[in-house]
């Protein structure tokens, strides 16, 4: 029951800070909602007056007053109903476009463990999916859920001034109704929501399928994965059936009880007209806001079953939102000019204890330092590199930059201080431009041709088709491992970081790209403190100091030439072995 109402807390939490930002809007909206539902409840009395009018006789002039009348009404109806639609429009779209950015932001800042829990489909799928099926609810549907319990209210109290057993009939049907709406849908809700989420599973499962579409051709694997496809559909199917069947029998159930409320209110106007108690006109009247009660109440019917969906969608919001990182920043924000030192003591790290990635090691990169990581696939070098950025915590103890644990310091200023290339670089599907900034359009062009001459890339530079406006990943420039890694080098060239974190590309390069990105990593590492994860000999050439890395341990650490010259070292023997590298 705790748990329940601190969800329906938050619910009404996330809803209201959406809504916030547009009170204005949205106070002006609902005053012109009230104008189109006071006009819609306004003409079935115009209505009368032209019936009643033209039974007694009335004039002829009367009688074009009141059809006048009710065609005014009728367009001015329509025009404020535009004027809702439109502004409800304006507001759906901002308030879930803010909601998307914020879900987007908080992802990003989760932890690396906490975000590998969600597969790049199921992201996408709430961030877009979700969201979408939101911003109807927020442009159309609680506009139009309000208006439509408006004019139930409205004609309801009507109904009770022109003949209460008639009112009183009506009511009662209508609770009975929304009763039995609100008892299906929440039988209903969990289906939705568990429709929801094998529907971000299936968008997860295809983005697999899109991202490996090699290796499973390859390896004979596409015959698996329709397997596994018509699976994933298989146990779709039934869970969307049932709620698609609750929400068919919330229609039935809703049309029956109103038919029969429809069959008693008939029957009293009937004889009370018989009895002359009502004109032909009131009568009429009263049927015209029968329908006008019919026909909100089937529109609610549809709109909760809407309703069902964005509620899934606001549950599974909810439930990305209210994931918090392991990863707490610190109140740190000055890390200090300039080159930095770094001091790893006594750190350890598992993603299982029973199988310990790094084992207490301890080393220290003074100012300006450059400090080459060698050793075999999977004895620690990229996760010393991950640590050192806090994308991930040691089980134990501590790293430092400049003498403080990297645990004070803010997160977002930490990372701006460290410049990471990795071998693995993602590039955008955008210019060249946007692929170095980042799409910051405060850095301008200028300044990015000057890092280009600075690291010595104005031949490559030159060679592209359009310059910064040439588009990466297209017909216009199909990028290389090692063109990658130069447009790597650049985006961190541009944040001028204290410390560099160079993971080499392990790829075969041509010998151009090659001496390109040596040139680059030389300009860029020169004054700044390094730790390089090398695979090449003439790469760790500008190392000051050598840590050898085994099954989480050092197993040597010192002055490269010192450990280049003995034939005996881990080192030298390393660097014989082509596999040299990984993680």
């Amino acid at each position: 029951m705790t748990s329940n109402k601190s969800y329906r807390k938050r619910y009404w939490r996330l809803v209201i800070s959406f809504f916030r930002p547009n009170k204005l809007k949205l106070s002006a909206l609902i005053l012109v909602l009230f104008g189109v539902i006071g006009l819609q409840l306004y003409n079935p009395f115009v209505l009368r007056m032209f019936i009643d009018g033209a039974t007694e006789g009335r004039s002829e002039t009367y009688l074009i007053y009141c059809a006048l009348v009710f065609i005014g009404i009728s367009i001015l109806q329509q025009l404020l109903t535009l004027i809702v639609t439109y502004t409800g429009e304006v507001i759906g779209w901002k308030a879930t476009n803010s909601l998307r950015l914020q879900l987007a932001r908080h992802y990003l800042s989760l932890d690396t463990e906490t975000q590998n829990k969600f597969t790049s489909g199921e992201i996408v799928e709430r961030i877009d999916g979700d969201i979408s099926i939101l911003q109807n609810f927020f442009s159309h549907l609680f506009i139009k859920l309000l208006a439509n319990f408006l004019i139930i209210i409205g004609v309801l109290i009507i109904l009770f001034s022109v003949n209460w057993r008639i009112g009183l009939s009506l009511s009662c049907f209508t609770l009975l109704a929304f009763f039995a709406i609100d008892k299906i849908r929440m039988l209903a809700e969990p289906f939705w929501k568990q429709a929801r989420e094998i529907n971000s599973r299936f968008f997860g499962f295809l983005s697999s399928i899109f991202e490996g579409k090699e290796d499973i051709r390859s390896n004979g694997g596409s015959g698996y994965f329709l397997k596994k496809f018509h699976y994933i559909l298989r146990s779709w199917l039934p869970v969307l059936r049932k709620a698609q069947l609750l929400g068919y029998s919330m229609w039935m159930t809703t049309i029956f009880v109103l038919a029969v409320g429809t069959s008693i209110v008939l029957g009293i106007g009937g004889i009370q007209f018989l009895d002359g108690a009502l004109t032909i006109g009131t009568l009429f009247m009263i049927f015209q806001f029968l329908d006008l009660l019919i026909h909100p109440i089937e529109k609610i019917r549809e709109q909760v079953d809407d309703l069902q969906k964005a509620n899934a969608s606001i549950s599974r919001v909810l439930e990305m939102l209210n994931t918090s990182s392991k990863i707490k920043t610190g109140e740190i924000t000055n890390i200090g000019p300039g080159s930095l030192r770094v001091e790893f003591d006594r750190v350890s790290f598992h993603y299982d204890p029973a199988s310990p990635i790094l084992r207490s090691i301890q080393f220290q990169i003074d100012h300006k330092k450059k400090v080459g990581l060698v050793g075999r696939t999977g004895s620690g070098k990229s996760t010393i590199a991950r640590l050192l950025m806090r994308l991930y915590e040691p089980a134990s103890g501590m790293i430092k930059i400049n003498g403080s644990d990297i645990r004070l310091f803010n997160l977002t200023e930490l990372r701006k201080r460290i410049g990471f290339v990795s071998q693995d670089v993602k590039l955008l599907q955008s210019t060249l431009r946007d692929n170095i900034t980042l799409y910051d359009s405060s850095i301008s062009d200028d300044q990015l041709l000057r890092i280009i001459e600075e690291t010595g890339l104005r031949e490559w530079y030159d060679s592209l088709p359009h310059g910064l406006d040439t588009q990466i990943l297209s017909h216009d420039f199909d990028v290389s491992a090692g063109e990658a890694q130069l447009i790597s080098l650049l985006r961190v060239f541009l944040n001028d970081p204290g410390i560099v974190i160079f993971d080499e590309a392990s790829s075969r390069l041509d010998n151009n790209t090659e001496k390109m990105i040596e040139r680059a990593v030389h300009r860029l590492l020169s004054e700044r403190t390094a730790i390089i994860i090398a695979h090449r000999l003439s790469t760790l050439e500008i190392a000051d100091e050598i840590i050898v890395l085994d099954e989480g341990s050092i197993v040597e650490y010192g002055p490269r030439s010192k450990l280049y010259a003995d034939h005996a070292s881990s080192f030298f023997r390393n660097l014989q072995n082509v596999e040299m590298g990984g993680k």
